[in-house]
């Protein structure tokens, strides 16, 4: 006897103002320490400037995944960079590969319509290795080391401190040239109709997004522009050093532990805080 699943459709677009709250929540609701804390403030502004990506059940409306592309500034601010982070795919729908299909139409967009320079990075946290195989083997980053947040930071955000008790993000960057292999994805996803099979699950995507853009033009442009500068890895050399060393000491088990309210060396610590900012 056999019998016919059910197909699930999730509608991937760009988050609406209208649901910057909506968004806030999921991501209140589904927070982990290894997830950077973020606000209605910060999300609406992102979505204000087509930043935010997220999935939805047709039917019932709700949002069952989300990621985003910030602009950002490398350490020095002297460059731009972007960064992609904000993954989250809630536990139903993990493994079945709308999460790849996420990342990879987010790339594909954000860069269709914005291709000034700057590398693309994504932080990860050193503990969480969930993401992992999805970021190396399906979207193709690459880790080229680690950045810590400022402790005077960190402190505050009531995330996974690590075994040294520092926050750090492995640093993860992305070749303009694999957006090669995106597209080759993406033209095999779409011979698929967009859905994803496996044994329990038949997923169907809808999305809007790509039919707004000249995708395969768009791609090509991106691979020539990093061929011709290198700007996907243009960055200065105190950056480029990850280990920096003024990070380090800040950070340091001395600090943390003068860092606190009642100690006489609070002013004195501060300072050297800002000093290494």
């Amino acid at each position: 006897m056999s019998f016919q699943l059910s197909i699930d459709t999730l509608n991937l677009n760009l988050v609406s103002e209208k649901s910057a709250q909506d968004l806030t929540q999921f991501h209140h609701d589904n927070w982990t320490s290894h997830l950077f804390p973020r606000d209605f403030k910060f999300f609406d502004d992102l979505i204000k400037k087509n930043k935010v990506y997220e999935l939805r059940e047709e039917l019932s409306k709700r949002i069952v995944g989300v990621c985003y592309v910030d602009d950002a500034k490398e350490q020095c601010n002297a460059f731009d960079r972007r960064e992609f982070g904000g993954l989250f795919v809630i536990k139903e729908y993990q493994g079945t590969g709308v999460a790849q299909a996420l990342c990879s139409v987010a790339l594909i967009h954000s860069f269709a319509f914005d291709q000034t320079q700057g590398r693309l990075i994504s932080h990860i946290h050193e503990n969480n290795k969930k993401p992992l195989k999805l970021f190396t083997k399906s979207l193709h980053f690459l880790k080229i080391g680690f950045e810590i947040v400022p402790y005077h930071i960190a402190r505050k955000l009531k995330m996974d401190m690590g075994k040294k008790g520092l926050l750090v993000g492995n640093l993860y960057t992305f070749k303009f040239i694999n957006f090669k292999k995106l597209s080759a994805w993406l033209n095999d996803f779409n011979h698929k109709n967009f859905e994803l099979k496996s044994q329990h699950r038949h997923i169907k995507i809808k999305s809007e997004l790509l039919a707004l853009v000249d995708v395969q033009n768009s791609i090509d442009s991106l691979i020539e522009l990093s061929k011709k500068t290198g700007n996907d890895d243009h960055v200065c050399k105190k950056c480029a050093n990850i280990k920096r060393l003024d990070l380090m000491i800040v950070n340091s088990w001395i600090v943390r532990f003068l860092y606190k309210p009642a100690s006489i060396t609070q002013g004195f610590v501060k300072f050297l805080i800002n000093f290494s900012q």
